[in-house]
């Protein structure tokens, strides 16, 4: 029998960090979805970069997919499962894939900048990498090849042929 839940509003903006209230409203939203409550409890998160990747985690030292899988992981605090769900990968995937991150660059990200912040939703699409679905969002927005390989430290052709990748299997 479920018993009724308290109408109750507790604001935690104040307590902990943007990563950490990101990292936990994922986690209470897997949860409440794992015990069917999803519709009986509403989570509310003031967070306006909640649900995005900062642009500052791109590197020219880590892979595109390796500074997002450390990101999710370290800064958001998501499980190897989440995190491959969102990407379309094994949790054993994300693992290797965090682990070779964690090698060449053993820091947290620290100073994010959400300016041309991408949403999780660009990983909708099972059929792209995590590269080609980044790019294609950048490139959706109207930014030219020069601002996204600037954006994610690449050489402006090597955005072009992941773009022509993507674009070919959307057709």
């Amino acid at each position: 029998m479920k018993r009724a839940l308290p109408a109750k509003e507790v604001f935690l903006k104040e307590l902990i960090s943007d990563s950490d209230l990101a990292g936990l409203q994922n986690r209470i939203e897997l949860i409440l979805k794992k015990h069917g409550l999803e519709k009986e409890v509403k989570i509310v998160v003031e967070d306006e970069n909640a649900g995005f990747l900062p642009n500052s985690i791109f590197t020219k030292k880590l892979g595109i997919a390796e500074s997002v899988v450390k990101y999710l992981r370290e800064n958001l605090e998501l499980p190897n499962m989440v995190v491959g769900e969102l990407l379309h990968k094994t949790a054993n995937n994300v693992a290797v894939i965090y682990r070779k991150a964690t090698q060449k660059q053993a820091a947290r990200f620290e100073k994010l900048d959400f300016e041309h912040k991408v949403p999780f939703e660009a990983f909708s699409d099972s059929r792209y990498t995590t590269f080609e679905a980044i790019a294609l969002f950048y490139s959706q927005q109207e930014m030219s090849l020069k601002q996204i390989a600037a954006i994610l430290h690449r050489d402006e052709r090597t955005i072009w042929t992941t773009l022509q990748r993507a674009r070919s299997k959307h057709d």
